[in-house]
């Protein structure tokens, strides 16, 4: 039906429809326009038995967390995932959660850490952050937490591990894997001891045991025995973690192994005694992530297309495509802010495809035949782009059906 409506109808139909999705688009936004920009997700349902949380404001501190036998409401907890390679996207994960534990008051955080290791210096920062939570701070190695994410388990007041949980292996090296020069090395290395003697000064193996995992030359030996020769880095197993060591007998670098979160918050508080929340990823962090991952790759096609671009004469494809290629890597700290901004990127399409629609029918393109005979056509296709047909001899023209097109004589 729609092929034989006169083409000026179409095209006021079409704009009809484009100019209600505008409005109700706008009028969407406009209905809570803080929830939308503010870019920050609800958490999602609580897991426990318990279906609300306290209303009381948290002042619990991590000396009022030892057992859960003392308390008497249940521990609300954040949990909030650090995996995959340490990188910007990850910082960003970690201090939106962290806003939205101390705006719920939440009593314990925890962080489910499963990564190889990465940068240093968003280590550093994540470092930071998670000293600045007021309540309690647990580390669960869930697999694995290597270099970068053994200093990250260190930050944490309490570390707990899966059952084949590992960590441990923590030198600094360059990103391309190779060693870092000596005197650079050890300024690098002086710094991040400082920080982690700064964190770990209440217990009396961490420090020790984060330099065995740092500095291969350290030797690493508790109570007469050589836990780490010079030589080598120290990684650990959950069970050779948990071992004790001095007087009183103390865990060597960890809290507790435990089969899953669930598992944990019972030894750590309580059966029915903890409610916990698991922290959202949005798309776009996902999609930063992603980005980052492989941003090496992207640089390195996009430097090889500009290389071909300025061997060959002009400006085209291969310009094109490295710009945009190295646009995308540098645009990866802006895409992890984008959720929650769903519908206004919606509007703004709308508001693009209306500008299209309205330069296509107040800008015609004008068509002429031959000298034989002559008519005018007014073009009201999508865009700025003409479909003109093959002549079909003297003094006629043959316009695709695709296009709508007023035409006089």
């Amino acid at each position: 039906m729609y092929q034989y409506l006169n083409p000026m109808n179409r095209n006021s139909i079409i704009r009809l429809i484009c100019a209600g999705l505008l409005i109700f688009t706008g009028l969407v936004f406009a209905l809570d326009p803080v929830e939308h920009l503010k870019g920050v997700e609800q958490p999602s349902e609580t897991i426990s038995a318990k279906e609300t949380v306290p209303a009381e404001p948290s002042t619990a501190s991590s000396a009022d967390m030892t057992t859960g036998a003392h308390r008497t409401a249940p521990a609300s907890v954040y949990v909030i995932p650090i995996t995959s390679a340490i990188s910007r996207p990850n910082e960003f994960i970690l201090r939106r959660g962290i806003k939205e534990a101390i705006a719920q008051n939440i009593d314990v955080l925890v962080l489910d850490i499963n990564t190889p290791g990465g940068r240093v210096d968003v280590m550093l920062r994540i470092m930071d952050k998670i000293s600045r939570f007021n309540g309690l701070t647990v580390a669960y190695v869930n697999n694995e937490a290597i270099s970068a994410g053994a200093f990250i388990s260190f930050a944490a007041t309490e570390i707990w591990y899966a059952p084949n949980g590992v960590i441990g292996s923590a030198a600094v090296i360059q990103g391309t894997g190779e060693e870092i020069p000596l005197t650079m090395r050890q300024k690098i290395e002086s710094y991040i001891l400082a920080k982690t003697r700064a964190v770990g000064t209440e217990h009396p193996h961490r420090a020790r045991v984060m330099r065995a995992m740092m500095d291969a030359n350290y030797v690493l030996e508790l109570d007469g025995e050589v836990l780490k020769p010079a030589g080598e880095l120290l990684t650990l197993t959950a069970r050779e973690a948990m071992r004790e060591f001095g007087t009183p007998p103390t865990p060597l670098f960890g809290n507790g192994i435990a089969s899953d979160l669930n598992d944990l918050l019972t030894q750590r508080f309580g059966a029915d005694n903890f409610e916990y929340r698991r922290f959202e990823v949005t798309w776009s962090e996902e999609l930063a992530k992603y980005m980052d991952a492989i941003a090496p790759l992207l640089i390195g096609l996009g430097f090889l297309a500009l290389f071909i671009e300025f061997k060959t004469p002009g400006f085209g494809i291969f310009g094109t495509v490295g710009l945009i290629l190295i646009a995308i890597v540098f645009s990866t700290n802006y895409v992890v802010g984008l959720a929650g901004y769903e519908v206004l990127l919606d509007f703004l399409f709308w508001v693009w495809l209306w500008s299209r629609w309205n330069y296509s029918l107040f800008s015609p393109a004008r068509v002429s035949s031959s000298s034989q005979g002559s008519r005018s056509c007014s073009d009201h296709s999508f865009g700025r782009w003409p479909i003109y047909g093959p002549k079909m001899g003297a003094g006629s023209n043959l316009i695709s059906p695709r296009s709508p097109v007023l035409c006089s004589n």
